[in-house]
């Protein structure tokens, strides 16, 4: 019965070699190559993960070349890192097969003579791995874990890729806290509850506030410093993942049920100019990148969707705003102007006039330029109303297809 199997790697730039043997028996045999040239290390990995699944590996080989001093060669140092890597990846995929390295100096070159005397169809990689591979089994090699050698790489790691998804705090001693270690998930509401006294503020205020506001003042300049006060470095070991914190204190501020995080801190008028100046906008119905089009465009745009069908150019006066709008509505009239659309509903300006809008709700106003038979014949028409839209509605214009409603807003 097969109590599982020896896996050895001769890791070379371009390829990987591999041979096996069963562990109850010492007989190496050269199985093939893994290829790693153009590949990432992610794919290798995941090529060799499938290899110890399939044939019931216990023990992983792997050669490590080395100087006549007993030194690594820079292709020692090289297979050293890349080992380093697989040893992470098995702790992540939850396979605990325990690595060693041995020192197999020359096995290439014996490979390849063994390749020429015996004309194996085999790869000199494959034929190196199950050389050093039964020098093992035979007992002239010494093993060395490489537990050993990445020592608590595998912890430091967890914990660095913990600190993304959590505040840890460790040692925590601040006035009345107890030495306490803490880990607070991010992205999520966290309250911190507890009897009057035990620390709720001294945590918030005086540690995860205090650490995260000096950390901030310590990244800047020493011109910027002297305008900003400093707070004293909390009694704490350790604090990991703690970005620059903003604290409200129990007091009322703001007497506008309106008032939000945001807008006490003044947050909000630093995200308002950073999304209008860096943000890319996108249509919230269908997905589309918003931006600036010429008019050139816009008639492209319209003949390839709308010819020879029957549409409205609409100009946007008002867009959600509260009042009567009587002044805007008399304007127009005045300027010819016979139809308006409001809220949705399409009316003769004059009835639109004795609507007598609500100046508590929000209104939206589209006049009507236009309402043509999109064709070839008529397209400087078609201009010229698009042109007089743009200029009314400050550069916004709407096309609505007459018989679907559909509306195109540029």
């Amino acid at each position: 019965m097969n109590k599982g199997r020896v896996l050895s790697l001769d890791v070379g730039i371009k390829k990987i070699g591999f041979a096996l043997s069963d562990i109850n028996q010492v007989l190496a045999t050269p199985k093939g190559i893994i290829f790693r040239q153009n590949k990432k290390n992610i794919d290798v990995f995941n090529e060799i993960k499938s290899i110890i699944c399939s044939q019931n590996i216990k023990k992983i080989i792997v050669g490590l070349p080395t100087h006549k001093d007993g030194n690594l060669t820079k292709a020692g140092e090289k297979i050293i890192k890349f080992i380093k890597k697989f040893y992470l990846f098995l702790k992540y995929e939850k396979i605990n097969i325990p690595i060693y390295f041995v020192d197999e100096n020359y096995t290439t070159k014996k490979a390849l003579e063994i390749k020429k005397q015996n004309k194996s169809k085999k790869s000199e990689d494959a034929i190196a791995a199950a050389i050093f591979l039964q020098d093992y089994l035979d007992g002239y090699l010494k093993e060395i874990k490489a537990e050993e050698i990445f020592k608590n790489i595998f912890q430091k790691t967890m914990e660095k890729m913990k600190s993304r998804d959590y505040i840890i705090i460790k040692g925590a001693r601040q006035h009345n806290l107890k030495n306490i270690d803490l880990e607070i998930p991010k992205f999520t509401f966290t309250v911190i509850t507890g009897v009057s006294g035990s620390g709720k503020s001294t945590l918030a205020f005086d540690v995860l506030y205090a650490e995260g506001y000096r950390r901030y003042v310590e990244s800047l300049s020493s011109y910027a410093k002297q305008f900003l006060g400093l707070l004293e470095k909390p009694d704490v070991d350790k604090i990991e993942g703690l970005s620059p914190v903003i604290a409200i204190e129990q007091k009322t501020i703001s007497k506008n049920p309106r008032s939000t995080v945001g807008t006490v801190t003044e947050i909000y008028d630093h995200l308002r100019l950073l999304f209008a100046k860096v943000g890319i906008p996108y249509c919230p119905n269908c997905n589309i990148e918003l931006s600036p089009m010429t008019i050139s465009e816009i008639i492209n745009i319209a003949f390839e969707k709308y010819k020879n069908k029957r549409i409205y150019i609409l100009s946007p006066l008002v867009l959600n705003r509260k009042g009567e709008h009587k002044e805007l509505l008399e304007k127009f009239l005045k300027k010819g102007f016979l139809r308006v659309k409001i809220d949705g509903k399409e009316y003769l300006l004059e009835e639109a006039l004795k609507l007598n809008l609500n100046k508590y709700q929000t209104h939206t106003i589209e006049l009507v330029i236009d309402r043509l038979k999109l064709k070839e014949d008529n397209r400087q028409r078609f201009i010229s109303s698009l042109e007089l839209a743009l200029n009314f509605s400050k550069g916004y214009v709407e096309i609505e297809d007459y018989d679907t409603k559909e509306i195109d807003f540029f």
